[in-house]
């Protein structure tokens, strides 16, 4: 999958953008503040519904316009889609896929797969347990069907437990529940995430075989409970 055309209009100082897109890689390149980041912002926009750089979108539209629009077309194996966002000034938001509307975020993740990789990514190393969950999650969450409502119900009965624990209203049979809820939902979605590094570590490790002087490059995934 891959996008051969990106329009971007009104995304910061990007006014009017049309670019061809090569199926392989693509650079971008330019003099400081010319846009290149906000090339990327506009992608991700399309991909994820929001901005790297800030919470508001309101400051991502450009300032002489009261809406931003960023489209694209989507290659995919044997067919291709056009897929599009709109962001006003006042906070609506719309997504389309071939000129009908997408309901949810989810739908709209489901279209674009995107993984950014600036500095913070260095959380993946030097962070705690959290970021490296994320991370698995999210590529989970595009090659397992049905992961979502596994990883809600997982979070649902973590929320439930963690607040019988927390304010100290422990009553045993409603702990009880809420654990036997949460076992097995665990050891699913540890399966799924033990699955999924298996592919990576194999993408990792032949990327990094081109490199000299990196040696031997591993992952290994380690839960937060004793294997037997």
């Amino acid at each position: 999958m891959y996008l051969s055309r990106l329009d971007v209009l009104q995304v910061r100082n990007l006014k009017n953008v049309q670019i061809s897109c090569h199926p392989g890689a693509n650079i971008i390149y330019g003099a400081n503040g010319s846009g290149k980041t906000s090339l990327l912002e506009a992608i991700h926009l399309l991909g994820r519904g929001r901005s790297f750089r800030h919470r508001d979108l309101r400051v991502v539209v450009n300032e002489d316009s009261d809406e931003l629009v960023v489209a694209a077309r989507v290659e995919r194996e044997g067919y291709s889609q056009q897929l599009g966002i709109k962001r006003t000034a006042q906070g609506r938001f719309e997504a389309r896929l071939d000129g009908e509307s997408l309901q949810s975020a989810v739908q709209l993740v489901k279209q674009l797969p995107l993984q950014l990789i600036d500095a913070h990514s260095f959380t993946l190393l030097e962070g705690g347990p959290l970021q490296r969950r994320q991370f698995l999650d999210w590529g989970v969450f595009h090659v397992e069907h049905g992961y979502t409502n596994l990883w809600r119900r997982f979070q649902k009965a973590l929320k439930q437990r963690n607040q019988l624990l927390r304010h100290g209203r422990i009553v045993k049979d409603q702990l009880r529940i809420w654990t036997a809820e949460l076992i097995p939902l665990s050891e699913q979605i540890t399966h799924y995430r033990k699955q999924y590094l298996v592919e990576l570590n194999r993408q990792v490790v032949a990327v990094a075989e081109c490199f000299d002087g990196l040696g031997i490059l591993d992952i290994e995934y380690r839960p937060g409970w004793d294997v037997q």
